[in-house]
């Protein structure tokens, strides 16, 4: 160069990504020999640890890795897993080898995404879990994701997405009075803690009128139909109210002989097909404007409504064998929680709903009691 300087330019194998790379870069040498010994050891240093074509790339791995998951995860769950890896992951780090992938690769990735922080950390999440997948399948030497922490996520100023017993009551008033046809659902979302893919895929076999519960074993993703989010079974009361709402539902569907009758599902779309979640989004905002509720409430805030509201009435141990939660299976296993512990809390609760501000719900008083189990009233 003019001032003395030699720009050098070497090709090598990328040793992250075993991809022939160019480097180019200006040097300060006295002589051109000089310079190409300097360009040699430039050259020798990038080549250092260079990888060997038989290592895999992140994306081979994913590829098999995911094949393999297949069989285990839910549809939902896979199906999440391979947008974050099709959409986010792969196209930054596919290239690279596994055991190539240090910590900066992966803390760069991680700020260089676009979204709300915690859609980030749930990508992460993936990340590290194939990650940690890989180091125990392939024998790799660490975990380049082990100390990558996730993004600080800010608190939502939205609310608790949570209702009161008086504005439960208010919501439901509204739904039995204005939306007749969504009534029977939001009442059982409401009373049961059931999560929406659990209430829209029950079958009326999972209704015991007799022994006054409902067997919430089974839920759905977009219409297909498995097992619960946690793969468990669990069993909560059917109180009168609801049962009672349940039976003059039933005979409505067999009187009109709605469509999807001979399905068995307890709750069908006008069409006779299994209910999605979107659609209850609709129906839900114009019981919350009857109501005159206008603070942020999802279809999911009922399960969250319920849970405070047993948390108020009952022990823990009753609560968390009625929720069915991942973390809290083992606590209702080792406790034994019996049915009818659970028809008293669910009377709690419908006792505090039911002296609410805005009257008795459904015309019944305090009193109302769970079918067949009177020793249970409030």
């Amino acid at each position: 160069m003019s001032d003395g300087r030699f720009r050098v330019r070497i090709k090598a194998l990328d040793p992250k990504t075993g991809k022939l790379k160019e480097v180019k870069k200006v040097l300060a040498a006295a002589t051109a020999a000089e310079a190409a010994s300097a360009k040699e050891e430039l050259r020798l240093e990038f080549e250092a640890g260079r990888t060997q074509a038989h290592r895999l790339r992140l994306t081979a791995y994913a590829s098999s890795w995911l094949t393999g998951k297949l069989r285990v995860l839910k549809p939902s769950t896979a199906n999440r897993y391979a947008q974050a890896l099709d959409l986010h992951i792969l196209p930054v780090l596919g290239d690279h080898y596994l055991d190539a992938i240090e910590p900066i690769d992966i803390v760069r990735w991680r700020d260089g995404q676009e979204g709300k922080s915690a859609s980030v950390n749930g990508r992460l999440r993936i990340l590290k879990t194939l990650l940690r997948d890989a180091v125990a399948e392939l024998g790799l030497p660490r975990d380049a994701s082990a100390r990558v922490h996730a993004l600080r996520e800010a608190h939502s100023e939205c609310g608790p997405n949570r209702l009161t017993a008086e504005q439960l009551a208010k919501v439901l008033h509204a739904f039995r009075d204005h939306e007749t046809h969504w009534y029977p659902l939001f009442l059982f979302l409401a009373l049961t803690a059931a999560r929406v893919s659990e209430g829209t895929a029950l079958r009326w076999e999972d209704v015991d009128f007799e022994e006054a519960v409902v067997h919430i074993c089974r839920a759905h993703w977009k219409g297909i139909v498995g097992t619960t989010k946690t793969g468990s079974s669990r069993t909560v009361p059917l109180p009168t109210i609801l049962a009672d709402t349940l039976k003059d539902h039933r005979r409505r569907l067999i009187e009109a002989q709605a469509p999807g009758l001979a399905s068995g599902y307890v709750f069908l779309s006008k069409k006779g097909t299994i209910i999605r979640g979107s659609s209850l989004q609709k129906p839900l905002e114009r019981a919350l404007g009857k109501a005159g509720i206008a603070d942020r409430f999802t279809i999911h805030g009922f399960r969250r409504t319920f849970n405070n509201l047993l948390r108020q009435a009952t022990t823990g141990e009753v609560v968390r064998s009625m929720t069915g939660h991942v973390t809290e299976r083992m606590t209702e296993h080792y406790s034994h929680v019996e049915v009818d512990e659970k028809h008293k809390a669910v009377n709690a609760v419908l006792h505090l709903v039911s002296t609410a501000k805005s009257g008795t719900l459904g015309g019944r008083s305090a009193e109302a009691t769970v079918s067949g189990h009177p020793e249970a009233a409030v």
